[in-house]
């Protein structure tokens, strides 16, 4: 065979792997899975390298990022975003042991005081909170819906997160995109039993609007 039929033949064994390559995934995930190698796991790597290929495949294992990306497959879900300068006094400092009552309107330590008469046991659990941890807890709340059934080791790592935040902040609801909370018109108040609460909410010149929310109280 001349040099030119050989180089013929090499671009087309050359061409014919790249036009694999473009679904490369499709073709040497499998390879690898046949050599035992398990996403997540110390070895995968190392096993993957030993799949089995042939000339249309060889760059299964002559491509490192390919071998990374299936033994180190990336959460379709990305990590929390992280809490701002803004939101981290409520997310881990003073408002996060007990609620920001100073930048509420005048209207909601009223009713808020008022109701604390009438029903001793109650007490303030959510007072004044910053759009930027409002973002927050939307977060949290969206990202556990997503995760809270995947079992992939690829999400482990941000599954354990977000669930320690959802744990944290004992969420029973979705937190809306914006909240009273944020311009100081809201407060939460728990200790209330449920057949008082509108009655007692009312003679207080507050309110419950928020269906699923029977904690949030709003001033008139």
């Amino acid at each position: 065979m001349n040099k030119h039929k050989i180089a013929v033949v090499f671009y087309t064994l050359m061409s014919t792997s790249f036009a694999y390559a473009d679904q490369g995934d499709e073709i040497c995930f499998p390879l690898y899975k046949a050599t035992g190698a398990i996403p997540g796991t110390s070895e995968c790597q190392s096993l993957a390298n030993t799949a089995r290929v042939g000339m249309g495949t060889f760059f299964c294992t002559s491509e490192p990022d390919r071998i990374e990306r299936y033994c180190l497959p990336k959460c379709s879900v990305p990590p929390l975003a992280p809490v701002t300068a803004a939101a981290d006094a409520y997310e881990n400092g003073e408002f996060s042991r007990s609620p920001d009552l100073g930048n509420v309107s005048s209207a909601v330590n009223n009713g808020l005081t008022c109701i604390q008469q009438r029903i001793p046991r109650a007490f303030p659990t959510s007072g004044y909170r910053p759009q930027e941890y409002q973002n927050h807890l939307r977060e949290v709340w969206d990202k556990w819906q997503l995760l809270k059934n995947d079992s992939s080791a690829a999400c482990a790592t941000t599954k354990l997160n977000v669930k320690n935040e959802f744990t944290q902040h004992r969420m029973v609801h979705q937190p809306g995109l914006t909240s009273r909370h944020s311009s100081g018109n809201a407060v939460d108040i728990s200790g209330v039993p449920e057949a008082v609460a509108d009655t007692t909410a009312a003679a207080c010149s507050m309110s419950r609007p928020v269906s699923n929310d029977h904690v949030q109280y709003e001033p008139h």
